[in-house]
């Protein structure tokens, strides 16, 4: 199953040295991985680095048969024409299993854009729409998938991709979700991410997805997910649930109706309006930055428990003293 084509996903294309022998580029792939970028690279193998493919510091290596150094323009043709063969098939290979925005060619020679051209062609995408948090069945990440179905089948919008990071007990079935609805192209699903994998990700939405259905439950719960996009400054798309209104409010931009067609037309308009992004970043961003503080909830919670101290005190009954015989 292809996924994302992510803001933040690579390919490193060498023709002349295997990585990591060559210090350079394995220099390079390295500050990408720290940074939290996916990496993937493309190289010939040799003697010292035979394998095909291997994942070093998380960083994917796929190698190909090193051809035979020629002389003269009918050797030199056949050479270049071999390693731009087996650059192009890792290139298809890398595209569907790990995906990239940004390919990177390392010369010598000049001649691996002829490579990449196709993949230019067919376009990377604008817009990052995120979904962070658990996946279990009532948290709606089966609507965010129906969501992005609809807006490429549906609504003709096609300049994006989708990135839920997390995991849960309904991931597999919200991954099967997306291929029968045949949108697994525009889909990556990371799994569970910690630190700068994480950060990276996240940092990296440019519309936040809520996509908790409306329930009684729902209606009335907190979603980390508010905080957490607010404190990023990432505009949000989400159901109108009260709780979910009453922390927002103008910051938020509400679907039309409950249903991933609205979700999916509110995902939309965010994409469509950079005035309603910025609007949407800046509140949130606001909201966090007075709101949202630890310290101001912290008192609230700890107040909380001392009212509850005070009610329980208040209607204790004095034990009784021994009696006398």
């Amino acid at each position: 199953m292809p996924p994302l084509r992510q803001s933040r996903s690579c390919v490193i294309v060498v023709e002349n040295l295997p990585v990591p022998f060559d210090r350079r580029v394995w220099q390079e792939a390295q500050a990408l991985a720290r940074a939290g970028w996916l990496v993937s690279v493309i190289c010939p193998a040799n003697a010292a680095y035979p394998k095909r493919f291997e994942v070093i510091d998380d960083i994917a290596i796929y190698r190909h048969p090193l051809p035979l150094e020629g002389r003269g323009a009918l050797a030199y043709f056949r050479e270049y024409s071999a390693d731009l063969v087996h650059e192009f098939r890792l290139l298809i290979k890398v595209y569907r299993e790990r995906g990239f925005s940004i390919i990177q060619a390392c010369n010598p020679p000049d001649l691996i854009f002829l490579a990449a051209a196709p993949f230019k062609l067919h376009g990377g995408r604008k817009f990052v729409l995120g979904y962070l948090g658990i996946i279990n069945e009532q948290d709606g990440v089966d609507h965010f998938v129906r969501a992005v179905a609809d807006l490429v089948k549906v609504k003709g919008f096609r300049d994006f991709s989708a990135v839920v990071v997390g995991s849960g007990p309904a991931l597999e079935s919200v991954r099967a979700l997306a291929n029968s609805l045949g949108v697994e192209d525009f889909m990556n699903f990371t799994g569970y991410l910690s630190g700068e994998r994480l950060l990276a990700h996240i940092s990296a939405f440019d519309i936040g997805v809520i996509p908790d259905p409306f329930n009684e439950a729902n209606d009335v719960m907190s979603m980390n997910k508010v905080f957490e996009y607010c404190a990023l400054g990432i505009p949000t798309a989400c159901y109108p649930l009260r709780e979910t209104r009453r922390l927002l409010g103008e910051a938020g931009v509400y679907a039309p109706t409950l249903d991933p067609a609205g979700l999916a037309a509110t995902c939309l308009s965010l994409m469509q309006d950079d005035g309603l992004r910025q609007r949407s970043a800046a509140a949130g961003a606001k909201l966090s930055a007075e709101t949202f503080v630890w310290e101001n909830e912290a008192r609230k919670y700890v107040e909380t428990y001392e009212r509850a101290l005070a009610t329980l005190s208040a209607g204790a009954v004095e034990p009784a003293g021994p009696s006398a015989g």
